[in-house]
């Protein structure tokens, strides 16, 4: 090393520091997903056969294939017809075809979850709440 180009530096003690973070227990997502159903499914009045709208978002969730098709098996096996959305505001380049992507790089496409994936960007308006607009995706709507 040419020392006039790099000159000697001083460097304060330095000592190797290791992190130890708990983390939760794995979940066991199908257990978790049955609780859950048995929960909410007497509070479902739609009908057999209703297409059933499912927002997957782009973060915070762990082994997202596996909750995905886990909550999409649940409404099949309920008589319903599920469909994956994305549900992530403007990631992807705010484009329904962008949000596809996003899902698809955190492995979520039709054969991972057993379902269609189907996107738009296109709302339908829901009112306010204290002054706050409310808007839902149009497919989800429909």
């Amino acid at each position: 090393m040419n020392s006039a180009i790099w000159p000697k530096l001083d460097l304060p003690e330095m000592w190797m520091v290791q992190q130890q973070i708990e983390s939760a227990p794995p979940v066991d997502v199908s257990r978790e997903m049955k609780r859950e159903w048995l929960q909410i499914r007497g509070d479902l009045s739609l009908p057999r056969g209703s297409r059933i709208a499912v927002g997957v978002g782009s973060r915070g969730i762990s082994n997202l294939p596996v909750v995905v098709r886990s909550v999409v098996n649940f409404l099949k096996d309920a008589g319903y017809d599920p469909f994956v959305t994305p549900a992530m505001g403007s990631h992807g380049g705010a484009s329904a075809e962008g949000q596809i992507e996003v899902l698809r790089q955190r492995g979520i496409n039709e054969a991972s979850v057993g379902t269609e994936i189907l996107a738009t960007m296109d709302v339908v308006s829901m009112g306010e709440i204290n002054g706050i607009p409310l808007f839902l995706d149009r497919l989800a709507y429909e």
